[in-house]
């Protein structure tokens, strides 16, 4: 039996479950000092903080996570599920979300370990792709952000799929058919990403389930499955809509994106082999002609030799199309948000990376064994150093101040958590900078509209909360502040108008309507 035979390995299966629970184990002990860990401001509070996250499981709750509507941000009712059942079971404690988190992504490593195994019978490749998965530093966002739920739940699905579908392809029917199905339905509801999962099968058909009967048979199976993801594209891209959250044409020009995303690619593959400087937000920013060129050229260079030896190694174009395949939702041709590319974006695609290394060694020789070693045992220390970071907005934040240039959204969330230690004078530097970079920065103009209310310098607060809601007018709490700020200088007039531009955008706020039934008998009192 070669590396690449169809059938499962059949030596070693007490081998495999030892692998199986030590990269567990590993796994969880990697991010155990994450239990330790505080949210984080960017995002956290609209993943984990909502009211019907924070009620628990509900049919309401449920009802909500599978309709499309404001304040879904993505069509994934299974990770908002998930968040519920934490809220559910461990409250508020964010500690508690940390090590879920953990724990799922080394199911998901094991997962990644065993369909491997079972697909190519090579123990030690599909055991050092799975290692990278778990241990590669580009993967600790993904990890250590409790709003990330959906990159490890979507993991643990990606993988069972791929489980499924090794076994309706070793012997098809219409029941194991239906099965695949269900499991690819499944998965789509952890995370919109995974669209491209059936692409995935269609390569995995070519190696290394050598699958060589009917080329048409195989692509016209895929399209139920196709069609399951076209309906998750058309959810996501509404809900995007709904929360405003595209970038037009306008601010994001299309060659930007397309320049942008070739050297995304690149510089995807340079953090995999050079994982330092890592951030949570890179700013967007153009690249000059020479970049975008040579970026291309790497492209090219590397889909040029993968082609050259699709016969002899074919897990080089594989993976290489794997990788390539499943960025493309993420590589930013439809902007959502305003980073240039972001880690956590790597934490399926960068398998296909992985397995066109592992299956590249000759495990026979003692010396392969050596090399991963020291190569595994990095990634852990490097992972460790990365993940220390993610302990509360001020080090995260701060990180990503350090190693990138002219971020604003860190500069923003710096000041944010400086102003939450009452530290008002540096918070307001920051606040400056993040406006300097970005003058619309809306979070920020209400942010600092907060700090001025605070130090009772009203009519400034007035004048950023003003900026706030005109470049992001639905916003409910700038125009709720703006009408407390206008209503402690007596302008009751323009604080109603305030106030009912909020209660409008969130009609189940008691506050707001509190606010507005207050200012409206002021005004009739002083009128």
């Amino acid at each position: 039996m070669t590396p690449d035979s169809f059938e499962p390995a059949k030596p070693s299966k007490r081998l495999a479950a030892l692998l199986s629970a030590g990269l567990f184990l590993a796994t969880v002990l990697l991010y155990a000092p994450s239990v330790r860990y505080d949210y984080t401001g960017y995002d956290d509070f609209l993943y984990v903080d909502k009211e019907i996250i924070t009620r628990g499981v509900t049919l309401d709750g449920a009802r909500w996570a599978f309709t499309i509507g404001e304040g879904r941000h993505y069509w994934h009712p299974l990770a908002w599920m998930s968040h519920m059942l934490d809220a559910q079971l461990f409250g508020r404690s964010p500690g508690a979300h940390h090590i879920v988190n953990a724990v799922i992504h080394a199911v998901a490593a094991v997962a990644c370990f065993l369909v491997l195994y079972a697909m190519t019978a090579n123990l030690w490749a599909a055991f050092v792709t799975a290692a990278l998965f778990a241990w590669h530093p580009l993967h600790v966002g993904s990890v250590a952000w409790i709003s990330e739920r959906k990159d490890v739940l979507s993991g643990v699905a990606f993988f069972a799929t791929l489980g499924v579908y090794t076994w309706y392809a070793r012997r098809p029917g219409a029941g194991r058919y239906i099965a695949v199905f269900i499991a690819t339905a499944i998965a789509l509801s952890t995370k919109p990403m995974l669209v491209t999962l059936p692409c995935v099968m269609l390569l995995l058909d070519v190696w290394p389930l050598r699958r060589e009967n009917s080329w048409t048979r195989f692509a016209l199976e895929k399209l139920p499955l196709l069609a399951l993801s076209a309906a998750v594209c058309v959810a996501s891209y509404q809900i995007q809509i709904y929360d405003h959250s595209l970038r037009s044409a306008e601010t994001h020009p299309i060659p930007l994106r397309l320049a942008n995303a070739v050297v995304s690619y690149v510089r995807y593959l340079y953090f995999t082999l050079w994982p330092v400087k890592l951030s949570i937000f890179y700013p967007y920013r153009a690249w000059s002609t020479a970049q975008v060129t040579g970026a291309a050229l790497v492209l090219i260079a590397i889909t040029a030799v993968a082609l050259w030896q699709r016969r002899r190694r074919p897990h080089l174009l594989i993976g290489w199309l794997w990788f390539v395949g499943m960025m493309v939702p993420a590589i930013g041709i439809i902007q959502s948000g305003s980073q240039s590319m972001a880690d956590r974006y790597t934490y399926l695609p960068l398998v296909g990376v992985f397995i066109m290394i592992a299956w590249s060694v000759p495990w026979q020789k003692r010396a392969a064994s050596v090399v991963a070693a020291v190569v595994l045992a990095a990634c852990i220390a490097m992972s460790l150093y990365q993940l220390q970071f993610w302990r509360n907005d001020l080090t995260l934040f701060g990180r990503a101040m350090a190693v990138t240039e002219n971020n604003h959204l860190a500069h923003g969330y710096v000041g944010k958590a400086l102003a939450a230690q009452n530290r008002d004078a540096e918070a307001m530097a920051q606040y400056a900078r993040a406006l300097e970079l970005n003058p619309n920065y809306w979070e920020v103009h209400y942010n600092l509209g907060n700090l001025l209310l605070r130090a009772e310098r009203t009519r400034e607060a007035i004048e950023a909360y003003r900026r706030s809601v005109e470049v992001h007018p639905i916003y409910p709490d700038a125009w709720n502040n703006l009408g407390i700020a206008l209503a402690m200088q007596k302008d009751y007039a323009e604080a109603e108008r305030s106030f009912a531009k909020a209660a409008e955008l969130a009609p189940q706020r008691a506050d707001i309507a509190a606010n507005l039934a207050r200012v409206r008998a002021m005004q009739k009192s002083s009128g």
